[in-house]
């Protein structure tokens, strides 16, 4: 390949003298149009427990949360509301959602955020949209021009103008701890390695609920074929540049600086403008095996988190919902911590947690199509002790499987590769 000096503002590659990648000179454009990848990293490990609950009834699906991350996180540690605390939620959504004629977008109609995306399954907040300070600025009145809003993942770092999005792409703003983007962090903790890989697992990964009642994956999920793939969105940077003059809005390359660089192209990728897709599938999830019409993927690239819902969200998840600030204890938010040991295992596998409460709790080993492989009752008489319980996976072929620890209140699922 020839390597062209100070070629396209659009290939995202480094090309020839350039310092960084789409480096580029616009006649008469003098605002910023930097853009930064690299988030500010992990820096705490959570010390208040997460709490996520659903159930199904009447044909809703109910999900209670304290909106506080259950993996590492990070802050600005100069500002002491930027620091996650536990914000209790009630949330409600369809248990068979259905796909509506028109989607419908998570901004209102001036841009500003008009409503949650979804939650995760990590009880964190899916909140993509950002809001000030970080839209365009007229640098002589301090007006915003809400047409021209960053993207959080292409402006990420410390310092002014700049997105501090940790090692989740999340950080605090008024509704709390929320995820902008790829989660890497929480998703880590469920199956190491899903972050990166491009080989597709054997059975999806869901992380969350959508506002519309549909199931968010992560990554990859299955073709027109029911075969695993790594799934792509439908969007792209614009050509050329924008028209703005730089004051009253911004001028330069579409580079990825703002959401408004982008734009759909149908059957670009393998989803549609929402970042879903209406393919049937079957997952195993805490009210057990449900099957759905549509789906949506948190990806890789633009948007990562989508934008719009396919179907018709619930008013529950409105951006005027601010949740409950309260002193949790740990009989209120209490978890399980349940933990695997070692994961991809082989053959024995020891299964730690401690139950927050005198209980008879249950163990279940599941297969990816819902068929329980193991159940072991286990009942405690001592709660907030660790307990340690040995399975043999040595009947099982490789693959995928979950485990579940349960009581009538209380469940903590984890994703297990047998090797």
């Amino acid at each position: 390949n020839v390597i062209r000096n100070g070629w396209s503002c659009q290939d995202n590659i480094l090309n020839g003298d350039e310092s960084g990648v789409d480096v580029c000179e616009s006649a008469n454009c003098e605002n910023d149009n930097s853009t930064s990848y690299t988030n500010i990293g992990c820096c705490a490990s959570p010390d208040i427990p997460s709490l996520y609950e659903e159930e199904i009834r009447e044909g809703k699906r109910f999900i209670k949360t304290n909106n506080f991350p259950n993996h590492d996180y990070c802050f600005n540690s100069n500002n002491p509301d930027q620091i996650p605390q536990p914000i209790n939620y009630e949330f409600e959504v369809p248990a068979s959602p259905v796909v509506a004629a028109n989607p419908t977008s998570v901004l209102n109609n001036n841009n500003r955020p008009n409503q949650y995306y979804g939650v995760a399954l990590s009880g964190v907040l899916m909140a993509p949209a950002p809001a000030q300070p970080f839209i365009f600025e007229n640098p002589n009145t301090g007006e915003f021009n809400w047409d021209w809003v960053f993207e959080p993942t292409n402006n990420q770092g410390d310092g002014r103008n700049k997105v501090g999005l940790d090692c989740a792409s999340a950080h605090t703003g008024g509704q709390g701890y929320h995820y902008h983007g790829n989660m890497f962090e929480y998703v880590e903790t469920l199956f190491p390695g899903i972050s990166t890989t491009a080989t597709p697992p054997l059975a999806p990964l869901q992380v969350g609920w959508a506002s519309d009642g549909f199931p968010v994956l992560y990554r990859f999920g299955p073709d027109e074929n029911g075969n695993m793939k790594l799934l792509q969105p439908s969007y792209q940077l614009k050509g050329g540049e924008r028209p703005g003059d730089g004051i009253t809005a911004p001028c330069g390359p579409y580079n990825g600086k703002y959401t408004n660089d982008y734009e759909y192209i149908p059957n670009l990728g393998d989803l549609d403008q929402c970042n879903g897709v209406s393919r049937n599938i079957s997952l195993n999830t805490a009210n057990g095996l449900e099957q759905f019409d549509y789906f949506y993927i948190v990806t890789d690239s633009f948007p990562q988190i989508g934008r719009c819902l396919a179907g018709t969200p619930d008013f529950s998840f409105d951006n005027s919902n601010r949740g409950s600030p309260v002193s949790i204890s740990p009989t209120q938010a209490a978890n399980l911590t349940l933990f695997l040991t070692p994961n991809p295992v082989q053959d024995m596998l020891v299964v730690s947690f401690t139950p927050p409460t005198a209980d008879t709790y249950e163990l279940r080993l599941i297969d990816m199509q819902g068929k329980i492989l193991q159940l072991v009752p286990i009942l405690i008489s001592q709660p907030n002790r660790i307990q340690e319980v040995e399975l043999s996976l040595q009947p099982y072929p490789a693959g995928t499987y979950l485990l579940s620890i349960s009581s009538d209140r209380l469940t903590e699922t984890r994703t297990l590769i047998k090797q």
